[in-house]
């Protein structure tokens, strides 16, 4: 009876370790940056979709409806952000980033365009 009482209370004090190690205190490392903007386009249209991604490593974010985003990234790092039709644009950041990010138009010329079609002849069959 008192192995197992004290069997019980080694699990007991393994999982209020456990517990405690993981537990959440609400700060952020000193080397850890916020990053909250808005994404828009040349007008001022907010970017829905628009992806930054940390460069280097597998860390990234998409904006919500309204353009916005908002991540934590390491102190120094290299944001890529980028959209279907835009130019990339990337922020080296220093300090907390806040604010709007405006992307510009990807503009680009092409100097061929081949159409090809095909035709299909129906038979009609009489009863």
């Amino acid at each position: 009876m008192n192995k197992l009482k004290f069997i019980l209370f080694l699990c007991v004090c393994f999982i209020s370790i456990s517990l405690f190690s993981q537990q959440n205190t609400g700060k952020k490392n000193d080397a850890m940056i916020l990053v909250k903007v808005v994404v828009v386009d040349k007008q001022g249209d907010p970017l829905p979709g628009a992806s930054v991604k940390v460069s280097g490593k597998a860390q990234g974010v998409i904006s919500d409806e309204k353009g916005r985003l908002s991540l934590w990234v390491d102190r120094n790092s290299l944001l890529v952000f980028s959209y279907i039709g835009m130019q990339q644009k990337s922020i080296k950041v220093t300090k907390p980033l806040s604010g709007v990010i405006t992307l510009e138009d990807n503009v680009v010329s092409l100097d061929q365009v081949v159409v090809r079609g095909t035709r299909q002849r129906g038979r009609d069959q009489g009863s």
